[in-house]
């Protein structure tokens, strides 16, 4: 294969990372191994020009990425995420999502709860299509923010002595003495799969609003009626219209006493239409 006469040609791009760099120069003392503000003789415009050539080249990985595999959006932004965070957050991460979500999955819900509950609220801000340019950037402004906020989701046990997620689960899954009309674990493990809108109502309804569920109550049984409802019917005739129950039902669900969620006009309405 390799051979000059016989061989194949096989056609090669070099990247001159030297002039990716402009000029760059550094001046890092030997002396010490950690780099300090004062150490670097660097121009500002410098800098700009060579962060920009670096997502550049993170966006020519993404673009090589999506045609060489067949990766969903969320899985690139699941990589770019990888590629700044501590290997122990990331089996964090995996750990905590066993059961509900897949990893990617979980990023994307997870990265819509941080928007909400920082108000940070864009025009597709319920939208589960997150670009990855669109998810690099926030991972580079808010980094710090966003790694406390899915540490929160994880670690945190205010949710009757349980995390979020776990809580979560505890609520919707079948047992046999304590929540005999929970949905069978096939069921559940779908739920983010194919509703991740539902998903993402539910969980901002936990962390954001409060909500606090007893077994065997009334309106235990009516949230757990409400997620199938909406799983089930809600992906209307071309089994992907989540994203517009949810836009419609967000202004109830976002803010709503729990006991009154179920009998809003907003929900009465949207199940006729589902009917």
């Amino acid at each position: 294969m390799l051979n000059p006469e016989t061989g194949q040609t096989i056609p090669a791009l070099y990247l001159d990372f030297n002039k990716f760099r402009g000029g760059l120069n550094l001046d890092i003392s030997k002396q010490s191994n950690n780099f300090k503000e004062e150490s670097l003789n660097i121009n500002s415009d410098v800098v700009e020009e060579f962060d920009s050539s670096i997502d550049e080249i993170e966006n020519l990985f993404i673009r090589l990425n999506a045609g060489g595999t067949a990766l969903r959006g969320e899985e690139l932004n699941y990589s770019i995420l990888k590629a700044h965070i501590t290997f122990e957050l990331q089996e964090k991460i995996e750990s905590a999502c066993k059961s509900l979500f897949k990893p990617a999955r979980f990023i994307t819900i997870a990265y819509r709860l941080f928007q909400q509950q920082k108000k940070i609220e864009h025009r597709d801000a319920l939208s589960m299509r997150i670009k990855p340019k669109q998810f690099q950037k926030t991972v580079n402004e808010n980094l710090r923010a966003f790694q406390i906020f899915l540490l929160k989701i994880i670690n945190d046990k205010s949710y009757e002595g349980k995390t979020l997620l776990s809580y979560a689960r505890y609520l919707l899954e079948f047992d046999n003495k304590n929540n005999s009309y929970g949905l069978p674990f096939i069921l559940l493990n779908k739920i983010s799969e194919v509703a991740p809108e539902v998903m993402l109502m539910y969980l901002h309804r936990l962390l954001n609003y409060g909500d606090r569920f007893n077994f065997n109550s009334e309106v235990h049984r009516k949230m757990i009626g409400i997620v199938t409802l909406f799983m089930w019917f809600g992906k209307g005739v071309k089994q992907r219209d989540h994203s517009k129950l949810i836009a419609n039902i967000w202004p109830g669900a976002k803010d709503l006493d729990q006991n009154y969620f179920g009998r809003h006009q907003r929900f009465n309405v949207l199940c006729l239409e589902m009917d």
